[in-house]
This record gives C-alpha cells, structure tokens and sequence, in this order.
C-alpha cells in the first residue's frame, strides 16, 4: 500500500532537475457532412522546445521554463511561431491541479499533403502566419483510493510509490479558447466539403466538463509506469465569424483527458517521461471543431 510507505520523511526533501518539453495547442476542422469525415484538416504551431529548470521541496514542485528555437532546418519549412505558454500545477495523492494559459500565433497544416500543388505554391506545408490561438483553464482531478494510487507519485515524481496500484478519478475541467485568423481557416480547394460554414474565420468557446475514468501506476522497483485516462460530457458555447458575421451555437460534447508517464524514480534521483494530452470538441452548423491541447516532457534530477 501507498499509505505510511512514501511520507516525506522516507526521501530528501528537496529536488533539482532539468527538462524538455514540447507544447502545442492544435486543433481540427472535420466536415460534418455524411461521408466527408476523412476530410479533416489538422492545424498546430510551427515546432517549438522548451528547457526548463525544475525546483521543489518535498510536494511543492514547479519549473522555470524558456522558449528554444526550432532547428533552421524546422524553421525553413515549417516557419516561426510565436509562443506564450504559462502553466500551473499541484498535485497530491488523493486531489491534483492544473492550470494553463497559452497564445500561439504561426500555425501550418499539418496533413498539408491534402492540398494540391497549386495551393501548396511549392511549399512543403501549408502556411497560415496569421492564425492566432488564445486559451486559459484548469483541470480539478480526484482520486478514489489515494492509499493505492498517488498523483502526485504518478504524474510530477514528487513523491514515491512503493507498490503499484490504481483507482477510479474524475476529472473537473473549464477551457476558454479563442481562433482567429484574417481569412477563412479552409484552403480554397477544399471549402466545398464544409458545407455552408466554409468560411468560417474564428472560434470562441468556453467550455465545461465533468469526466470519470480510472488511473493506474505500474511500479516495478524503481521504475514506474503510469496511465491516466477519463472520458466525459461537457457543455459548450461557442460563437463564430462567417464572413464578418457573428453567430452562436450551444451543445454538449464528448471531453477527452490522458496521462502517460514513463521513468524511473528513486530516494536520491529521478528520470522521467510524460505525455498530456487534451481533446475538447466545439464546432459549427455544419463544421466540427477538435482542440487537441498537448505537452510531451523529458526530465531528470537528483533529490538531496
């Protein structure tokens, strides 16, 4: 059991690592006309890295991050973008935090491969400099048996887990987002497959949700492998621009929240891999809207 097997007192109180990560706040425009789901377009930011300092004392863990430039061989396909990033989490074993705030402006078409060579004009990927992206919001998450599965072992490595175990957890989660761009999102060539909302320039949504699933941290020695998956309902309101007219549109949709970590964790040091990822459904009369919000991060450092 977790329980008395990973106080404070069992490890050095205090950590010191560094990291990597890379952020993205894509999205997917998915025509909701019977047959034309493979018509998907898939937006995100033109590739960015991020380093980080990590710092924490016993359960309170944080870390300083700093923008790195793509490759030049990146940034000659792909372009620049502009990233803010702001991020916020606090985890515990049985009740964890997060909250974020990100603008990114710079995005390309990642599946670009759609489009013909007319439209791509002899560029690898389809660009849209213009594109800008605006979000904020938290994710409350709760665990059922926190003396067999801990967050805060599990997911930030701020604590040790000695046996492995699972539980059930929910998740509470709120995101605004806000998409704009100067012309329509949908390259010419493929407007007639979106239906009426074709033009479609911008998105502001606020988003509610409550979800439920289950979590699970694999704990061979020192090494550890975790999981955390929920699925829920959420409402959503959304308004959008159609050729420089607003309209509003309100719906329930389908929220999806993952966690994965991979890594080692011990009393004098830790290695660690994790992936968060997600998906928040909004959209139109006839377009569908995927925010696919994600941070992948590689981590290492020694307690002391």
């Amino acid at each position: 059991m977790l329980g008395s097997e990973s106080k404070a007192a069992d490890y050095p109180p205090f950590k010191v690592g560094l990291s990597t990560q890379v952020v993205a706040a894509g999205f997917e425009l998915i025509p909701k006309v019977p047959g034309d789901k493979n018509n998907k377009l898939t937006f995100r930011p033109a590739q960015s890295n991020y380093v980080g300092l990590i710092l924490g004392y016993k359960w309170i863990a944080g870390t300083l991050a700093f923008s790195v430039p793509a490759s030049s061989k990146v940034r000659d396909v792909e372009g620049v973008s502009n990233y803010q990033d702001y991020r916020l989490s606090y985890y515990l074993k049985k009740f964890g935090f997060e909250a974020v705030y990100n603008r990114f402006k710079g995005y390309v078409l990642e599946n670009s491969s759609v489009l013909s060579a007319e439209s791509l004009g002899g560029a690898p990927l389809y660009r849209l400099p213009d594109l800008e992206s605006m979000g904020y919001g938290f994710n409350l998450i709760f665990t059922g048996d926190p003396k067999s599965y801990s967050l805060s072992a599990a997911i930030d490595q701020s604590e040790i887990q000695k046996k492995s175990g699972g539980s059930t957890v929910i998740l509470v989660s709120s995101r605004f987002q806000n998409i704009q761009n100067g012309v329509p999102f949908v390259p010419v060539e493929k407007r007639p497959d979106f239906g009426l909302d074709q033009n479609v320039s911008a998105f502001r949504s606020m988003n509610v949700s409550g979800s439920w699933g289950y979590a699970y941290n694999w704990v061979p020695g020192n090494f550890y492998l975790s999981g955390l998956g929920a699925l829920g309902p959420g409402y959503q309101t959304t308004r959008y621009d159609i050729n420089g007219v607003e309209s509003r549109k309100s719906s329930t949709v389908l929220n999806l929240h993952i966690r994965l970590g991979l890594g080692w964790n011990s009393k004098r040091a830790f290695f660690t891999t994790n992936v968060g990822f997600d998906r928040i459904g909004f959209g139109t009369e006839s377009v569908e809207v995927g925010g696919l919000f994600s941070i992948g991060t590689i981590a290492a450092g020694v307690r002391f």
